[in-house]
Parts: structure tokens; sequence; C-alpha cells
């Protein structure tokens, strides 16, 4: 199993984290507290998830400000890629959820990542994968030792070969009970026991009392030593206020110098912008600026009118159109268009008519004076009277001929109805009307905007021979000093704001200081060292001190309290241990009736450690291997006991227990026994081998023979982590040929910066 990524969201101290591992070495280097171990656990976290309740892991893996861990790590297993995604929280059990990454199904549900993919619980990956800080020369205790033992005697962990001593256990207690509630053994053991932890109770209390004591007198000399460096934290506070006050004094006579040269500097900038004895102000330049505006709008206005006026002026009519227009005007004099015509067509009628009458009466008279002399006489008579019809319709032709020639028209045109030609008459006058009109009211419109420019330019001649008196008066000149006068009132008004606003300061500061004697302050000072220290920072030192000494306080009284407490429940140790004696001489008798049943128990653990007799020697000549080329052939053999401690046999057949080595090549022997194990119980599916601080106590030749070893097992196909304090083993890498990923550790930034070495 080889990691990939890990995605840390909260775990313990680190949060938003992430690291993308190489397949062979990876160097976790930072200074101490940037997160190392940390990580460590967060491996084990998303394998395993999180310790129980009191183990000293647990504390450290949660973040102390959430009270969650949660993160992701992607993994490479059996050809596949997984993505574990854990989280936990104090209000609940956790979760974790397995996904192969191929097609997104979740795997392993109900399982430990860890156990479903290396096969083996968490105590058998921490006493063989995972060396941890401060936990190298050893397999982590006789629990974890006999995980190991028992998988590799049994080829499983829970089959562990010491069941069957707590079954002889079992015969022995009830050997040693009658009806397993009783028993003289049991009862003097109980008593025994009972008086031991007595014994152990008032020992410990007698040493607590002179602990709590020692404790007392120390915590009184912490007291002494606080209350000193509280008096000097005060002095120097003392010192500080007062140079800080008099640093104010500084400032505030910087301050009133500053004070001074605005003020000139205002009153030389109004000197500089009076014009004939009078300052502008902001309304005099709005108000030019308004006129400006204003004036130039007026003065768009009358050209405008005055284009207007002689365009109008321009328009000339013809003779045609001044006759026509004349008929017109007669024509609306007599009662307009509509009388005119009705006049017309009763003159028309009154010639149509007579003409008709006429002509009937002439043709009918001819008729009737051929009839009467033909016929009779009295045709005659009625060809007088159709005569007098004709001559009457003559008279009425002629008056109506008469009639229109005597009306406003006169002739019409030949071709031309009368009702048109009046029509193009009343045409012709109403243009000329309204031509009449138009120039009147253009004529007006001019009058009334050269008034307003010339009323509007009056304005601006006062208001500039009030601001300005030598300034021509001009819609231009009148912009310009508008101008001028916003520069002015902008910075006047600048100049104002800081003077206003530095008197203020002076005001404060003055008042402030008033109630302190500058020349006292400044003779006490005098030739005084202050450290560069700000006042603030010496404050924060004082309320330290402050608060330590009343810490210290507190702890003097708990401990009186505590002192008083002990000895008020304190037994007499010599009393109980002449008690002990009595009754251990009657238990010695009682041994007898259990020996056999130890000697029984002796027998299964010589048979368990026959059991091992083929595994263990193939996992010491490995581990002899790796020790021969980590100690550079001094040690050639190792021989290991059934809890798999180890003793080393040297080139001379003397062996060396582990009591007897040093540290670092304790820390060896020990990592080369859990790669040989390792090896031995995963077999094919190697896991990641993570070593915290494993080779700190190593010199400079054997880490370079370790890092050898790791590094042929990540030849082998083995990820290997390791985290270190230290550069020299990156600087080994590098000297060695060897591939690795440095990760340079930083708590001050967010993700950790990582380079190949």
């Amino acid at each position: 199993m080889r990691i990939k990524e890990l995605n840390i969201i909260e775990f313990g101290g680190l949060c938003d984290r992430r690291f993308e591992l190489s397949e062979g070495l990876n160097i976790f280097e930072g200074n101490n507290e940037t997160g190392k171990s940390t990580l460590w656990l967060f491996i084990k976290f998303m394998l395993y998830g999180m310790p129980k309740k009191g183990h000293p892991e647990r504390e450290k893996s949660i973040n102390r400000l959430s009270h969650r861990a949660a993160g992701t790590m992607t993994v490479v297993f059996g050809g596949e890629e997984y993505r574990i995604e854990r989280s936990f929280s104090e209000n609940s059990r956790g979760k974790v959820d397995t996904y192969r990454v191929s097609d997104g199904e979740k795997v392993f549900k109900g399982e430990e990542p860890g156990e479903a993919m290396l096969g083996v619980p968490r105590d058998i990956f921490e006493n063989s994968a995972a060396v941890g800080q401060s936990a190298c020369a050893g397999l982590g205790g006789e629990k974890g030792a006999a995980a190991i033992r028992n998988l590799l005697s049994s080829a499983d962990e829970s089959v562990d070969v010491e069941k069957v001593q707590k079954k002889l256990n079992t015969l022995r207690v009830s050997y040693r009970h009658l009806n397993g509630k009783g028993g003289k053994l049991y009862e003097a053991s109980s008593r025994i026991s009972a008086l031991e932890g007595r014994l152990s109770t008032a020992v410990d209390s007698r040493l607590k009392i002179a602990e709590t004591e020692a404790r007392l007198q120390r915590n009184g000399e912490n007291i002494q030593k606080t209350e000193n460096d509280l008096a000097g934290a005060r002095d120097l506070t003392d010192r500080l206020g007062k140079r800080e006050i008099l640093q104010r004094f500084d400032r505030l006579a910087e301050n009133q110098k500053d004070l001074e040269a605005l003020k000139a500097k205002r009153d030389a900038l109004v000197a500089s912008e009076t014009r004939g004895g009078y300052t502008p102000t902001a309304a005099d330049g709005a108000q030019l600026s308004s006129l400006a505006e204003s004036c130039e709008r007026a003065k768009r206005t009358l050209g405008e009118a005055e284009a207007r006026r002689a365009e109008l002026a321009s328009r000339s009519f013809t003779d045609e159109e001044n006759r026509l227009s004349a008929l017109g005007a007669e024509i609306e004099r007599v009662g307009g268009a509509e009388a005119v015509i009705a006049s017309a067509t009763k003159a028309t009628m009154k010639k149509t008519v007579g003409a008709f009458t006429f002509g009937v009466g002439a043709v009918l008279a001819i008729a009737f004076s051929a009839l009467a002399f033909a016929f009779n006489m009295l045709f005659l008579i009625g060809a007088a009277v159709l005569l007098v019809a004709a001559v009457i319709g003559i008279i009425i032709s002629a008056k109506g001929a008469a009639d229109g020639k005597r009306g406003v028209l006169g002739n019409t045109p030949k071709g031309e109805s009368t009702e048109n030609y009046i029509k193009r008459c009343d045409a012709a006058y109403r243009v000329q009307q309204a031509h009449g009109e138009a120039m009147k009211e253009a004529l007006a419109d001019e009058n009334n905007a050269r008034r307003h420019y010339e009323y509007l330019f009056s304005d601006i001649e006062k208001a500039l021979l009030r601001v300005s008196p030598d300034t021509p008066a001009s819609i231009e000149g009148a912009r310009a000093e508008s101008e001028r006068i916003g520069r002015f009132t902008e910075a006047y008004r600048a100049l104002c704001g800081r003077i206003e606003s530095i008197r203020a300061v002076i005001e404060s500061d003055g008042a402030v200081l008033s109630v302190y004697d500058e020349a006292e302050l400044r003779a006490d000072m005098e030739g005084i060292e202050i450290p560069s220290m700000s006042l603030r920072q010496a404050e924060e030192r004082r309320r330290y001190h402050e608060e330590r000494l009343q810490l210290l306080k507190d702890k003097d009284s708990d401990l009186r309290t505590e002192l008083i407490n002990l000895k008020a429940r304190s037994d007499d140790p010599t009393l109980i241990r002449d008690e002990l004696s009595s009754l251990k001489e009657s238990y010695a008798d009682a041994e007898k009736f259990y020996d056999a049943v130890v000697l029984a128990i002796d027998g299964i653990e010589r048979a368990a450690s026959a059991m091992q007799g083929s595994i263990t020697p193939a996992i010491g000549r490995s581990a002899g291997e790796l020790i021969e080329k980590i100690s550079g052939g001094r040690y050639g053999r190792v021989n290991m006991g059934r809890s798999l401690e180890l003793t080393l046999v040297d080139g001379d057949g003397l062996t060396t227990g582990t009591d007897m080595m040093s540290g670092g090549m304790r820390d060896a022997a020990y990592l080369a026994l859990r790669i040989s194990l390792m090896q031995r119980i995963f077999d094919g599916q190697m896991p990641p081998f993570m070593m915290d601080e494993a080779l700190c106590q190593l010199d400079g030749e054997r880490m370079e023979r370790m890092l050898s070893v790791i590094g042929g097992l990540c030849k082998e196909g083995c990820q290997c982590l390791l985290f270190t304090c230290h550069e020299r083993e990156g600087d080994a890498c590098r000297a060695l040929g060897i591939d690795a990923k440095l990760f340079k550790m930083d708590v001050s930034v967010a993700k950790s910066k990582n380079t190949a070495v």
C-alpha cells in the first residue's frame, strides 16, 4: 500500500494542509512543534480511527478550538486507487467512508481501512510499520509484542497463547478458592494486597508530605523572586510612562510650531488671492460660475432669436401674391370667403335665369307672331306677352352681370371657378397674415433675449467688480475668476481643516499634560537609561508578574491546605509493616497448593516458544543482516527472546543486551527488527513505513547506513515516511544519491513547502 495524498481539514494543531507524497522516501523536516508528529498521528487516524478515551494520542489529535478532527487520504492498494474520508468530533462517534476512485463505489463498509487493506489491527501496525516518537527502541509494550508473537505463531493475532495461560489461571484461581468464592490463600492474598496497598498509600503519603513541603518551600522562593520582578517591572513602567509624557511634551511643541506655520501659510494665501481689498468666498465662485453659464445660455438664446428674425425678414412675396393677398384682405373685410362665394353664386344665377327667360320668350314670341298672321289675332296678343317676358329676361340677365362686375373679385380669370379663385385669395391673405405675426413674435423674442442677456451681463460686471476690479467684464473672465476662487477656497478650506485638527490635538494634549511639571520630569529622567521597549510592553510585563504572583499565592494556599489534609489522613508505615510480615509467613505455607499449576503454566510457555522456533530465527537472521550493515560489521547475529527482545552478538561471540547498548545502537537494532517483522507480517503488500524522529540518536555514519537500508526498502516498492527536526537526513540522502521528496514543515504557512532532494 502507498499513500498518494494527505489532505488535513483540521487535526490537532494542523488545518488546511495538503501533501502529495512520492512512491519512495518522503522526509518531513521542521523544527519542534511544526506538526510532524501530528501528521504521523493523522495517518494512523485515517487508517484506524481515533484512539479510545484516555489514550495520550487522542488529546493531540483533536483540534483544541473546534474539538473536531477531519481529513482525507488517497492511497494506492492492489493496483487500485482509494480515497478515505474520515471525520470525528467529541459529540459524535465519528464517520469513515472509503471510495474506489476509478468508479466512485463505496468499499470496506463497516471496516477500518487499515484492517481491510493491510489485514492487521492497529496494535500490529503500530508495532511494526509505525515507529513513534521516543518509542523506537521497543515494540510498544508487552501487549504489542504478544500480539505480534501470536500472529507469527498462529497466523492470527486473536488466537493468543495467553488464552491457554488464562485457562490455567482460572484453574489456579478456582484452586485457590473454596467453591470459587473463598479460600485461605485467596483470603490471605487479599489481606496482603490490602495491607500492601495501605503500606504503599502510607509510604506514598509520607513521600507526598515531604514533596508537598518541598513544593511549598520552592513556591515561597518563587513568590519572593516574582515580588522582586514585579517591583522592577513597576519601576520600569513608571520610567517609560515618564518618557512617554516627555515625548508628548515634545510633540506638543512641534504641533504648536506646525500650527503657527499653517496659520502663516493661510494668511499668505489669503493675501495673494485678495483683489481690491476683498477676499472672495466659495459663494462668490459659485455665483460667478452660475452667472457665466446663465449668460452664455442667454447669449446663445439671443443669437437664435436674431437668426429667426433675420430668416423671417428675408422672406419676400411676388406681385401676384400681394394682389391675391389684397383681394383676400377685402374678402375678409366683407365677411369672409363664404359670403363672397354666396354673392357670386347669386349673380350667376340671375344671369342664367334672365338668359333662359329671354331665349324662351323670344322664340315663343316669334312663333306666336307667325301663327297670328296665319290663324288668329289672339296669337298676336300671346306673342306680345312673350316678347315682354323676353325683355324682362334680358333685364334680369343684365342685372346679374352688373352685380358680378360690381363684386369684390371683379372678373374671375378664365378657366377658373369663382370658388377656387376666392380660396386662393384667402390662402394668400392667410400666409401673409401668419408671416406678419411670426415677425412680430420673433422681434419680441429678440428684444426679450437681448434684455435678459444684458441683465445677466450687468450682474457679471457687478460680481467681477466686487471680487476682481481689474478683470474686464466677460463670460470668460467670470469663468476664470470662478476657477481661481475655487482653487483658493479649496486650498483655504484644507489649510483651515489642518489648523483645526492640530489645534484640537494641542488642546487635548495641553489638557492632559497640564497636570505635569515638564521641567521636573526632565530633571528626574536626566541620565537615566531606558531600554528600547514600549510602555505597552512594559505594562504587559507588569501585569504578567502581577498575575503570576497571584497564582503563586493561590498555589501557596492550596499547598498548605493539601499538607494539612495529607497529615490528617496519613497512617504509620511501621505498624503496617509488622502486620504484613506476620501475614506473609502464613501465606507462604499456602503457596504449596498451586505450585503444580505454576509448573503447568511454565510448560505452556515453553510449548509456545517451541511453536515459534521456526519463525523467530528467520526474523532474527533478517534483522541480523540489517544490523550488520548498520553497525559496519561490528554485530553479525541477533538473538530474540519470547517477547521479541533483542541481544546482539559481535564478531568475538560476545553478547550485548539492549541495556548495555548505546541509545543510537538500541534504536538501530529495534528498527532492524521492525523492518524484518514488517517484511514477514505483510509479505507482498507492504504498508508505508513511518519513522518519527527514529534516527535522532544515531551517529552520522550509522544514520547514513540506516538511510541506505531505507533506500533499499524504497527500491523494493516500500514507501517510507521519515519525520525529523534535523537537516542532516536530507543532506545525507543527497550525498548518497537516494531519491527523496523533502517537505519543509513550517507552522506559519497554510501549506507546507516540498522539494525533491
